[in-house]
Formats: structure tokens, sequence, C-alpha cells
């Protein structure tokens, strides 16, 4: 399966500027952290971060952030754009350019630059790819300094150009070829807003969602889905009831809380993707669970003898307490939005340099600037609410 190392996108309007997140530790890893990182290479020794988060206050754009790396995924797995997702990200834009750096199931590093351009047809606007390069290289002939330097005057770097392949769909990326060869898709996930019951739990995974579901509600003695798709139904007992028999997900929400029902998806999710290898993305993973449970799935996929195959969480927060739980500021990113001039994310590395600082202070503190609302808005809403107490407080015989 393919990994992916860095996504760079350009020219999208909501933005300040270029997109780049780059989910490999590009520094030297120390023993004592490597534990909870995933080693891609040996030679150049690479290190994939198995946890990423985007934090930032309440319209920061950690959610677009989101839909980016979404839409890089949908390319990479053959999708056309105008069926994705995250197609909504692209729009008012002239011209985007992705750069998606991965390294494919035959440990070569690749690097798949796409140009999307909107046509417009009648009245609908639709997306189509108007240049592409793909660039490949053998992993054993890079060193880690320039693990993404594509530089064609190289003899080792082979170019596929997308005017080569004129079978395509014109919003079908050229990387379909070198997946029917390899067989390499990134497995993805999606833990959104949804709570309710109607997502299928994961393939294989009924003793452990047993579990899960004890650990979110003690009350709760035994969960067992049996039989397929429409047909699935529910084995329900508490502690000291009867059994109860559901013929469907649906009717979990008349026994069990949103929270416990999110956690129970979650936790079903969370395997298939340790087990694949792939990519869960969580929007707000707080939202309807503890901060315990969150902390316990991040520490999943930092635990290396389960997350054997590689696999990422890549989620956004407003709890600046879950960033303490990384051993250092890779896999960070700090997202703000300035109104007017666009969304920016910044790896939490380029301005907290000391580890010993908990990231947690320092994005409470407001230092990254742009992490905590502004003093001014407070007190304008304060005075604001004041005024309208009194006043209600007046009018009251």
């Amino acid at each position: 399966m393919k990994k992916i190392l860095k996504i760079k996108a350009d020219g999208l309007p909501l933005f300040a500027g270029p997109v780049e997140l780059d989910f490999y530790r590009k520094k030297k890893v120390a023993r004592a952290r490597q534990q909870s990182s995933f080693q891609l290479l040996e030679k150049p020794s690479v290190f994939l971060c198995p946890v990423h988060v985007i934090a930032g206050i309440n319209a920061s754009g950690k959610t677009s952030i989101l839909k980016v790396i979404r839409l890089a995924i949908d390319i990479l797995n053959n999708k056309p754009i105008n069926y994705s997702k995250a197609v909504s990200i692209l729009e008012g834009s002239k011209k985007v350019v992705f750069e998606i750096d991965y390294l494919s199931s035959q440990s070569d590093v690749i690097k798949l630059e796409t140009v999307i351009e909107p046509i417009v047809r009648g009245k609908d606007i639709i997306y189509n790819i108007s240049s592409e390069t793909l660039l490949k290289k053998s992993a054993a002939s890079a060193t880690k300094a320039a693990l993404l330097d594509f530089d064609p005057a190289r003899r080792n770097v082979q170019k596929i150009e997308r005017r080569e392949c004129d079978f395509l769909s014109d919003d079908v990326s050229i990387v379909i070829a070198e997946n029917k060869v390899n067989k390499d898709l990134v497995v993805l996930e999606e833990l959104l807003s949804s709570t309710t019951a109607e997502s299928e739990s994961g393939s294989g995974c009924g003793e452990m969602i047993s579990e899960a579901a004890v650990l979110l509600d003690p009350s709760i003695e035994r969960l067992t889905f049996t039989g397929n798709g429409e047909h699935k139904s529910v084995l329900l007992k508490f502690k000291g009831r009867e059994i109860f028999h559901l013929g469907s997900l649906h009717e979990l929400e008349d026994y069990l809380s949103l929270g416990t029902i999110k956690g129970i998806v979650a936790f079903a999710k969370v395997q298939d993707i340790l087990c694949s290898g792939g990519i869960l993305l969580a929007d707000e993973l707080e939202n309807h669970l503890s901060k315990e449970i969150v902390s316990i799935i991040i520490r999943l996929f930092m635990d290396p003898d389960i997350n054997k195959k590689g696999a990422m969480l890549i989620f956004t927060t407003h709890y600046p307490e879950l960033l303490d739980l990384f051993d250092c500021t890779d896999g960070i990113f700090i997202a703000r939005n300035s109104g007017e001039h666009g969304i920016t994310v910044q790896p939490l590395a380029d301005k907290l340099k000391r580890n010993d600082i908990k990231k947690s202070e320092a994005f409470i503190s407001g230092w990254p600037e742009g992490t905590t609302p502004e003093y001014g808005s407070y007190i304008k809403m304060r005075n604001m609410l004041k005024e309208a107490v009194q006043k209600q407080i007046s009018q009251t015989p």
C-alpha cells in the first residue's frame, strides 16, 4: 500500500498561500522516539508520523484542510475529481496545482504533479486535469535529505506526462496506470460529524466492538452484530437485564447514547485502518467522545505492537491538551484564518523549537499567534450580554 509523504496544494481560494503538509519526520529520529513512529525505510532511514493533528480555534479552517487531504487521496485512488466528496474545496479557483509525494508498495518514491482547472459547461462548473506529470525514482537511490528531490536531470528519475495517456477521462489522474499494475491504493475511512449507527461496523471486529462498547458504557455486558449490509442485526445485553435482539443498527439509538454509538463506530473504523495500514480522517475527534477515549484512540495508533502496518490517524481538534500526547512537535499543525487573507496552516515545529515547553500551554497562551479568541471580541460579546441581561431585569415586574 502506498504511503503519503507530503501534500502541497497551491491556488485554493480559501487559503492565504500554498498548503504544505509533511507526514514523515524530516529530522533525525532519536531512538527513544522511534517507538511512536513507523519506519518506512531503513536506507535512507525514514519514519512516518502515525498521528497528525490539525489544531485551531473555531472557524480557523481545520475542516478545509481535511478536504485538501481528502481530495489528494481521491486523486491517488483514481477517483474522478468531480465525484470527490472534497471537490467543493476547488470552488472559485482558477488553477490549482497539487503536488503529492508518496512511497509506493514497490519502494519507489513518486511525485505526482496535477494541475486542475475549472471548465464552464452551461450553468455548471466542472474541474478537469489540464496537465500532469509523474516523477519516479527508487528509494534506495535517495538520501534522506534529497528524498523528495526529483531533478529530472538525474539519471535515476523516470518521468511520465499526461499527454502520453490519451485514454484517460479528463478528471482522472495518470496514477491510475501505476495503481493498476501494483494494485496500490490508499485505504481511507472517515469519521466526520455523523453520530448515528448507520455507519457499518468494521469487518470481522465483533469481539473488539463488544470490548469497546463495555469501555464506553460499563453497564453493557455484550454487544454483537450478525449478518451483513441491510440485513445486519444486533444483540445487546446490559448487566443484570435480558438480551435485546434489535432488527437494525438504527435501533441502537433507542438504547445507547449518541456518544457511545459514535465511540463504537470510531473503534470499528480504527480497527479496520490499523489492520489495513490505511488512513483515518476524523473531523473534531472529540465530538461526543471524552478526552480519555480520544487519548486511547491516539495511543493505539502510536503503539508499535498494534500499528504494525503504518496506519495514520489525521484529525482536527479544539482540545489543546491532546497536543501533549505527542512526544515531539512533528505531526502537529496549527490552523489560522485571518479572514480576508485566508487560511494558513503551519507545523508547530516551525514555531516551537524547544521540546521541553508544553505544547498545550503554548497553544492556549495565544503563542503561536491566532490560537486563542481575540480579547477584544470577547469584551464586545461580554458587554452586549451584560446590557441584554440588565435590560431584561429592568423590564421584569
